[in-house]
């Protein structure tokens, strides 16, 4: 008794291999297998009146960090002088501070109550 085409255990196989080759494909295309976490140049100026002035800057270039603060240090002191912090911030300490949007609506933004919304 022959079996006709492919044993179950080769078809098995080929769809293992096939499915191997996707996941592949998909992970060599994504985005994330091409793009390098990002840093985040932080600098900032206290004033005397308990404000500040920063500036922030993403990089990808981690290779050459020094550099890149450098640079950013150097247009900080042309613009707005002698800076006070220098920080590096990696990704996991940047996307924790992203700000939350209010999740209310236009009018009851600005403080107008519903009692004068019915007139």
């Amino acid at each position: 008794m022959a079996l006709k085409g492919k044993k179950p255990l080769e078809k098995a196989m080929n769809a293992k291999k096939a499915s191997q080759t996707k996941n592949v494909k998909k992970l060599t295309t994504s985005d994330d297998a091409y793009s390098p976490e990002q840093r985040q140049i932080k600098i900032f100026k206290k004033s005397r009146d308990g404000g500040g002035t920063g500036m922030t800057k993403l990089t990808t270039d981690w290779s050459n960090l020094k550099d890149e603060t450098s640079k950013a240090k150097k247009s900080f002191t042309e613009t707005v002088g002698r800076p006070t912090s220098v920080q590096v911030l990696g990704p996991k300490d940047f996307e924790n501070r992203k700000r939350t949007k209010l999740k209310v609506g236009g009018l009851a933004k600005r403080g107008v109550s519903k009692i004068l919304r019915k007139k």
